[in-house]
């Protein structure tokens, strides 16, 4: 119900439910990595990949044949991923957009999360992880963080300390969570759109210490955060 990442092939696979094989754009400017990463999503998942070596070449390649998600590099010359999903936001909307990423600082998750990034992978993630990561972006079920940045993200919220100072529109969103709505279900009752959802969504998880939906829902209930 909440958080739960769905493969759309069963355990390991890139094709959904109607035998449509998922269209990933890899965008990483480094040519070893992205033929590596290449070779792991489209011989072992099953999905079908083009590749960007940059920011521009992947603005163009997304409005030339707009793929089912978008597999961006955190970390690139000229102009970086954020300023790439800023973009994306900016010209298609919800497109599916997860962070892939050598560095787990929290300059670039924060960055991430706080432009609509729909999940944030480290580039030694196992294939049942980026499956995982691709499958829960594309069914809107929750934001997928590598376990890294997850520990990293609650680490930090537990040095700080968690606040439950939620603003009237962000316990609304939360109200909504609990009781099983997903993104598009929460902007629809809610009157927002759903990047709006999702900025609530992050601003929530930062204020409870916590790193995803599941998390999130729990603590609400444990501390009456909200009515069980």
């Amino acid at each position: 119900m909440v958080d739960q990442p769905v493969d759309t092939a069963g355990s390991v696979g890139g094709s959904g439910a109607e035998g449509a094989t998922i269209r990933v754009l890899l965008v990483d400017d480094h040519e070893v990595v992205r033929k590596g990463l290449r070779l792991l999503l489209e011989t072992t998942l099953g999905y079908q990949v083009s590749e960007a070596s940059g920011a521009v070449p992947a603005l163009a390649a997304i409005d030339a044949q707009l793929p089912d998600v978008v597999l961006l590099d955190a970390r690139m010359p000229e102009h970086d991923g954020i300023w790439a999903l800023q973009q994306i936001r900016q010209r298609h909307g919800e497109l599916p957009v997860i962070m892939l990423s050598t560095y787990d600082s929290s300059d670039y998750v924060d960055g991430a999360l706080e432009h609509g990034a729909d999940g944030y992978l480290l580039k030694d993630a196992s294939s049942q992880q980026l499956s995982e990561a691709i499958a829960t972006a594309i069914s809107r079920r929750g934001l997928y963080l590598h376990p890294q940045v997850a520990r990293r993200l609650v680490g930090r919220q537990s040095r700080v300390g968690g606040s439950a100072d939620l603003s009237e529109r962000e316990r609304a969103v939360l109200d909504a969570l609990v009781a099983g709505a997903g993104t598009d279900e929460m902007a629809a009752q809610l009157y927002m759109a759903p990047k709006t959802v999702k900025a609530h969504l992050t601003s929530i998880f930062r204020k409870l210490g916590v790193a995803n939906r599941t998390q999130a829902v729990a603590k609400a209930l444990r501390e009456g955060l909200v009515d069980d």
